[in-house]
């Protein structure tokens, strides 16, 4: 191989590491009709205990729970984390979200930002 070969492999090789490296893990679960219920970067439930209520709880419904890395995983649907229901009210939904900007706390003469 001459110079120039061997550059142009290498920077495909390169260009397939990156490829690899933008892939993440998706959890998605499917029903027992195979319909995506549930896909996420996030896992729906906690994956340490094989036999925690929300494992089982899948298991009873003959859902299937598939892990794998995808270049994308837009999210669908909504899992309790604490109840396992697919259903979720005002209150599971704003109990998940992150404040975009920090907390203030307020002093007598005014707003006074936390120190960063």
């Amino acid at each position: 191989m001459n110079a120039l070969q061997i550059g142009m492999a290498a920077a495909l090789m390169s260009l397939g590491a990156i490829g690899a490296a933008s892939a993440m893990p998706c959890y998605v679960i499917l029903d027992r009709n195979d319909v995506v219920i549930f896909r996420d970067t996030v896992a729906p439930f906690d994956l340490s205990d094989p036999k925690s209520p929300e494992a089982e709880a899948l298991r009873q419904r003959g859902s299937h729970l598939l892990i794998a890395d995808f270049d994308k995983c837009d999210s669908v649907g909504f899992i309790s984390p604490t109840t396992g229901k697919t259903t979720a009210s005002v209150e599971d939904i704003v109990s998940q979200l992150k404040p975009a900007i920090a907390p203030s706390t307020r002093s007598p003469g005014g707003i006074v930002a936390p120190a960063q």
